[in-house]
């Protein structure tokens, strides 16, 4: 089971219209996508807890934390990543971890990888994590694809289903 109890560094997402951008990241007021939750958050081994919702849209990380972040499904499965083309693409990131979502394509029109992690610029993608998550509907390509500079990575505890055709 996942540790629900909050840290000294806690923050939230929901999705819209509860969750915000411009809020301050609370469980009251709390942010409303990953790239912004993933932008602000301090670098100091945080939790961020996502409320159960359908997030919509593409997440492009970049951030390279010092610390380990950990990005965590308040409940599991629950929070769940979907777009009609890359759903999620981290960039050269450093020390993220991501636990207890749901990944997938919008439907059968959707392009592109589910999730994808590469090296940016250079720099490499590393320490990276997927723990006990969900990949599925990939209707066109990868469900999880790391390429092109990504050492210390972790996957674990995931499920993956429906595997675009092509690939």
């Amino acid at each position: 089971p996942q540790n629900r109890r909050p840290t000294p560094c806690s923050h939230w997402v929901a999705p819209p219209p509860e969750g915000v951008d411009t809020g301050p990241g609370t469980f009251a007021q709390p942010w409303a996508t990953l790239e912004h939750a993933a932008t602000t958050v301090p670098d100091n081994h945080c939790i961020v807890w996502f409320k159960d919702g359908i997030y919509t849209g593409e997440s492009r990380l970049t951030r390279r934390f010092l610390n380990p972040v950990t990005f965590r499904a308040i409940n599991a499965y629950m929070a769940i990543f979907e777009h009609d083309d890359s759903v999620i693409s981290l960039s050269g990131v450093k020390n993220m971890v991501f636990e207890g979502f749901e990944f997938r394509h919008a439907g059968p029109a959707s392009e592109a990888i589910v999730v994808s992690v590469h090296s940016d610029k250079g720099q490499w993608a590393e320490m990276i994590t997927f723990r006990n998550n969900i990949f599925h509907d990939s209707y066109n390509d990868d469900l999880l694809k790391m390429y092109n500079g990504v050492r210390f990575a972790t996957i674990e505890g995931n499920l993956f289903y429906n595997q675009g055709d092509s690939e």
